[in-house]
């Protein structure tokens, strides 16, 4: 099995387009990868680990034609591992993942005294 973890604040919506006619994109297929990393659930539990989301190979495959997956896997918000079952996303995202994405809700740690808060990329 495979398993994509995301530490993106929202759900992505992954759309591979294939050749139609006359040279104009046909949806082929859309793949939803879930976020929240950064988000309250409903017990005001903020997630920091990546979530993880049950792909098959034949989603992998065409996840691996969309040009939006691969940057957000080149630049460390998601990561595809096969395993048995999936990880903790905890110890996902410490293994070299980016902790969040520019759009995640601010934290106390995003505040020094006397400077503006801080966002964007995060290593842990």
């Amino acid at each position: 099995m495979k398993y994509v973890y995301s530490t993106l604040t929202a759900d992505q919506v992954y759309t591979i387009y294939a050749k139609g006619g006359g040279d104009i994109p046909v949806k082929k297929a859309t793949i939803v990868v879930k976020g929240g990393t950064g988000v309250a659930d409903k017990r005001l539990i903020t997630p920091t680990g990546a979530v993880p989301t049950q792909i098959t190979d034949e989603e992998h495959e065409l996840l691996m034609q969309n040009v939006v997956f691969k940057q957000h896997e080149k630049n460390g918000f998601v990561i595809v591992r096969t395993s048995r079952k999936a990880e903790d996303g905890e110890k996902v995202v410490t293994s070299g993942m980016e902790s969040r994405d520019a759009s995640a809700p601010l934290t106390e740690t995003d505040f020094e005294e006397g400077k503006a808060p801080t966002t964007g990329k995060t290593k842990k």
